[in-house]
C-alpha cells in the first residue's frame, strides 16, 4: 500500500469575509462623515449669513434712478442692510456725518477716502430738492462697493451696553 493514498485532500480555509471591515476603515468612514457634515453646515451658515447681502445687491439694481426719490431708496437700503448685520442700538440712531463715518469705517483703508467723498456729498444733499444733482452712477457704484466689502462683518461687533449700576 502506498502511504500517499492515506493522505486527505488539501483542505482550503474559508475565504476571508469582507464584512465587518477592519477598525481603520470604520475610523476613515467616521472622518469622511464628519468632514461632509462640517462642510454642509459651513455652506448653509455662509449662505444664510450672506442672504441679506445678495438681496441688497439685487434691490440696488432694481432702484429706478430716474425718479426723484432714488437717493432716499439707496440710503434706506443701506440702513436696512446695516441693521441686518450690526446691532440696532449702534445703527438705528445714526444720520448725517455719524452715518457716513459708520459706513466708511466698515470699508478697507484704501477705499475710504473715495467712498467718503462720493457719499458725503450724496448724504448731505439727500433731502434737498431735486434741483441738486448727484451723480447716480457714482453713488450706486460706491453703494455696491460698500455692500460687497463691508457686509457681513468679518468679526462680531463689540457691543458695550450702557448699564447703570446702582
Amino acid at each position: 500500500m502506498n502511504p500517499l493514498e492515506q493522505l486527505r485532500d488539501i483542505h482550503l480555509s474559508e475565504p476571508i469575509a469582507q464584512w465587518p471591515p477592519a477598525y481603520g476603515w470604520w475610523i476613515l468612514l467616521l472622518m469622511v462623515i464628519a468632514v461632509v457634515i462640517f462642510s454642509i453646515s459651513f455652506i448653509v451658515r455662509h449662505r444664510r449669513r450672506s442672504a441679506a447681502k445678495r438681496q441688497a445687491l439685487e434691490a440696488l439694481q432694481n432702484i429706478d434712478r430716474d425718479t426723484d426719490d432714488w437717493p432716499q431708496k439707496v440710503n434706506g437700503l443701506l440702513k436696512r442692510l446695516a441693521l441686518s448685520y450690526y446691532p440696532n442700538e449702534q445703527v438705528a440712531k445714526l444720520h448725517g456725518d455719524a452715518w457716513l463715518a459708520f459706513l466708511s469705517q466698515r470699508l478697507p483703508e484704501g477705499k475710504r477716502t473715495e467712498f467718503e467723498t462720493a457719499m458725503g456729498e450724496f448724504l448731505t444733499n439727500l433731502y434737498q430738492p431735486s434741483s441738486v444733482q448727484v451723480e447716480a452712477a457714482v453713488v450706486v457704484r460706491q453703494t455696491e462697493l460698500w455692500i460687497k466689502r463691508a457686509v457681513p462683518p468679518k468679526k462680531k461687533p463689540l457691543i458695550s451696553p450702557e448699564v447703570d449700576h446702582v
